[in-house]
């Protein structure tokens, strides 16, 4: 038998506790940063790259969602949240500036609106979130 070892989320809690244990996405960046740099971990390094090239909106977004899921109180509720925000994430620009730099002229240099994370303000983000006028999905 092939001991497969520690699996990659065991071994890694204790940054992913660290990383994400905070509110703000600009938080969660400077605390990888930290980590990568100051105790040369390679898992935060790699947190710190994802959190620093991926659409800023959907970094934040997702943040709101790491927060929101104690309230979700089933799966309905959940997989309705998510039709929810697909159908606002589809209307954003990022998605075409994504499929444009990874599919099309495959450049990996999207350029996202808004570009950084601090210029996805808390306004943006409740926009995503406001649903009125869309239907369920049951």
């Amino acid at each position: 038998q092939i001991d497969p070892g520690v699996p990659g989320l065991a071994a890694n809690r204790a940054a992913i506790d660290y990383i994400f244990g905070v509110e703000k996405a600009e938080e969660m960046v400077s605390r990888a940063e930290d980590m990568a740099r100051i105790k040369g971990d390679a898992f935060a390094a790699n947190i710190h790259s994802m959190l620093t090239t991926r659409c800023p909106t959907s970094i934040k977004v997702f943040i709101h969602l790491l927060n929101l899921s104690d309230t979700l109180d089933d799966v309905n509720a959940a997989l309705d949240l998510d039709f929810k925000l697909a159908l606002k994430m589809m209307r954003r620009p990022d998605l075409a500036e994504g499929i444009r730099a990874v599919l099309v002229d495959k450049d990996h240099a999207p350029t996202w609106s808004p570009s950084t994370l601090a210029d996805v303000s808390d306004d943006m983000i409740a926009d995503i979130f406001n649903h009125d006028g869309l239907p369920s999905l049951r």
